[in-house]
């Protein structure tokens, strides 16, 4: 089984209290999470993330990938996958359109739909993201 592909946030020189305190409470989260399934050690760090910073999902979720959170869909809240579906075809000077961050995560995750294909039966997904980042054509199996 491989792992999945994703990036953790890095805490730059964030001048947004909230935002550096929301990446520093992600991470000390996701490294208390016990799973070997990241997209869910993601999902319930943001989860906790919001308890704790007294913040939604959906803005932690923002502050996280503004910062270089990169993960499969399912390791997003469903409002954050909902706001960002919504805004992705919208150009860059529209009111409301996803930052430069919003857009990169909701490319990685239209390539990885289109590239889902079933194979004798077994549901295969050739991950373009990580071939792109690892230079790996190899298909996984989920």
């Amino acid at each position: 089984m491989q792992a999945d592909l994703y990036a953790l946030p890095v805490i730059r020189d964030i001048a947004d209290t909230l935002a550096r305190e929301c990446c520093e409470t992600f991470l000390r989260h996701f490294g208390r999470v016990k799973s070997d399934d990241s997209s869910f050690k993601i999902y319930m760090s943001i989860i906790a993330t919001a308890e704790e910073t007294s913040t939604s999902q959906e803005g932690v979720a923002r502050y996280l990938v503004e910062q270089g959170l990169r993960a499969p869909r399912d390791a997003f809240p469903t409002g954050f996958v909902g706001y960002l579906d919504k805004r992705r075809h919208k150009t860059v000077w529209e009111p409301d359109a996803p930052t430069a961050q919003q857009r990169e995560l909701a490319q990685i995750w239209e390539r990885d739909r289109i590239t889902e294909t079933r194979v004798n039966g077994t549901k295969r997904r050739r991950n373009a993201s990580r071939a792109q980042l690892f230079g790996e054509d190899t298909p996984q199996t989920l």
